[in-house]
């Protein structure tokens, strides 16, 4: 595989796993209780 094509992929997983942390802190500021689930 090219290396381009593992860089894209390796953003695009960084990308969604910083979404996926903002939405859960997101989601913990309004419920504190659901932070440990979430996270």
């Amino acid at each position: 595989m090219p290396k381009s094509w593992l860089g894209k992929q390796r953003n695009f997983q960084e990308g969604v796993f910083v979404m996926k942390m903002l939405i859960n802190i997101g989601k913990s500021s309004y419920h504190p209780e659901n932070c440990l689930i979430l996270s």
